[in-house]
């Protein structure tokens, strides 16, 4: 799948929806040599709830418009997916900090 979609700038914890009118929240960014990276999850249009199904998509910047472009499965693919873990496990870490500190 390598849906493309012409939307405004991408932020994280947001939702988009796709031309082919798939929704998706974007959970996680991040950023490799200048390029930008968004973990995200498909959303179900009737429910609006979160679906099981996980993408990874990357902005591109076309003559003033912001396009999403599916990341095929690849060893980058992967690479990214670790970054994105990294992300999980210091916000998970972050909030056991802080939880401690309440107790």
């Amino acid at each position: 799948m390598n849906s493309e979609n012409a939307i405004g700038r991408m932020e994280k914890d947001t939702m988009i929806t796709l031309d082919d009118d798939t929704m998706y929240v974007l959970l996680d960014e991040t950023e490799i040599d200048g390029r930008k990276f968004f973990f995200a999850v498909k959303v179900d249009s009737e429910t609006k709830n979160p679906t099981t199904e996980f993408e990874v998509f990357e902005e591109e910047i076309e003559d003033g418009e912001t396009y999403m472009s599916n990341l095929d499965d690849s060893p980058f693919k992967e690479s990214i997916l670790v970054d994105f873990t990294n992300n999980y496990m210091k916000t998970v870490g972050e909030m056991m900090d802080k939880k401690n500190e309440t107790e």
